[in-house]
């Protein structure tokens, strides 16, 4: 089957299951806002050790894993040997690319400056911001690509997810 027209079909399945997803948004909003309340511990403890070694190689390996995680769905869509790691591949770029634009708008709305700016995280300038820096890509996709697979294979509900996150 053409991926393309698989694509295009998913997506339009896809728009019904909205009205299900506002608890989930609702739960991923608060788990923002808590964690912007160790946002500041977590930041002195990486200015403190940003010179070291151990700091260069964590920001590689991060810089690395959506590359990975979009690589790894790539590959599977292409399984012609197993068609539940192919859809699930599929499934994956599909959220990768969803989760990507979704974030790059949300950027652009909250307008959040960069840490290398040194404003601080309250420092918000709505749609002002092409360069803002909150939420992470890097985060939102590499979560995103891996959900999938995840839910596949273990045959979990987001529910389950949603409680091993909290």
């Amino acid at each position: 089957e053409n991926l393309g027209r698989m694509t295009a079909r998913d997506w339009g399945h896809g728009a019904g299951a909205l009205d299900d997803a506002w608890p989930y948004a609702l739960v991923g909003v608060g788990a923002v806002l808590a964690s912007a309340a160790g946002d500041r511990g977590v930041d002195r403890y990486v200015q403190r050790h940003a010179d070291s070694r151990a700091m260069d190689r964590l920001k590689s390996f991060g810089e690395w894993l959506p590359i990975a995680a979009i690589g790894g769905a790539g590959l599977a869509a292409l399984s012609e040997y197993d068609p539940r790691l192919s859809n699930t591949g599929v499934a994956a770029l599909q959220a990768g690319a969803t989760g990507l634009l979704a974030n790059v708008g949300v950027k652009y709305a909250v307008g959040r400056a960069r840490p290398e700016a040194e404003a601080g995280p309250g420092d918000l300038e709505p749609f002002k911001r092409p360069d803002a820096s909150f939420p992470s890509n890097h985060a939102t996709v590499t979560w995103a690509a891996v959900t999938p697979f995840v839910l596949g294979q273990y045959n979990l509900t987001h529910d389950d997810i949603a409680l091993v996150s909290t």
